[in-house]
């Protein structure tokens, strides 16, 4: 996403002041990443390795921010609630992966829009395991604020699970809350192509097949086999769908 698409966007809509918060946490992760660039062989100096470290938590800091970010912008493009539970959703998504074998994610490189934004966008670059590693404090991070008491975040986990009124549905569950915080930390996961990875893998779950990912100590899913299926079959169908559309293009 570029300044012509949030232009495109319309600068008064919500999603596109999300993309504007979005380029200017990422310009924070340019400026972190600066140093003395103009001073000749910098790069090339022993200097320079002392630097970058003693500046790394700035990069990771600035990383981490960019990544809720992105986050929140996702949570808003994909339906999901503008609060930390929906963006914790979506980064999860992004976490699990896209495409790849079966659809499960595993393996694959290149990021969705608009986690593409974040450094190369891929994560088998150069720069992959420092941007994972953000996304998954920033992860950790959402939870927290979505369980309201973020000095106990270590007992925050997203939970995927079957609601007889809403069907799949995911809450922040492990710590009490108010009632006050029901809407922030609860929503529901329609049938959507870009949901279809986490279909995928709460299928895996439903069946005691789930393969290990980067935050699953942090995720439950508790679908029958039956829910899962169905939740699958319906997310690969709305991916065929948007492919199909795209094709007509």
């Amino acid at each position: 996403m570029n300044a012509n698409t949030v232009i495109a966007m319309g600068a008064d809509t919500f999603q596109a002041k999300l993309a504007v918060a979005l380029e200017d946490t990422l310009a924070t992760v340019t400026k972190a990443s600066d140093g003395p660039f103009h001073v000749e062989g910098w790069q090339q100096s022993p200097a320079h390795e002392l630097w970058r470290k003693a500046t790394s938590h700035k990069r990771h800091d600035a990383r981490v921010q960019a990544t809720l970010s992105a986050a929140y912008l996702a949570a808003d493009m994909w339906g999901l609630v503008l609060a930390p539970i929906g963006a914790a959703i979506a980064l999860l998504i992004d976490i699990l992966g896209d495409g790849g074998p079966l659809g499960l994610g595993n393996g694959t490189s290149q990021r969705r829009s608009p986690f593409s934004r974040l450094g190369s966008g891929r994560r088998q670059a150069n720069d992959g395991a420092a941007w994972s590693a953000a996304s998954e404090e920033a992860f950790t991070r959402l939870l927290a604020q979505a369980s309201g008491h973020e000095d106990v975040w270590e007992y925050s986990k997203l939970i995927i699970f079957y609601d007889n009124e809403c069907g799949v549905s995911a809450a922040q569950a492990g710590v009490d809350t108010d009632d006050n915080g029901q809407d922030s930390r609860w929503d529901t996961l329609p049938a959507r192509a870009e949901f279809e990875t986490l279909a995928a893998n709460a299928l895996l779950a439903s069946v005691g097949a789930l393969p290990d990912f980067a935050v699953n100590s942090r995720v439950e899913f508790n679908l029958t086999p039956d829910q899962a299926k169905a939740w699958y079959e319906e997310c690969s169908a709305a991916r065929k769908a948007v492919a199909d559309t795209a094709n007509l293009w």
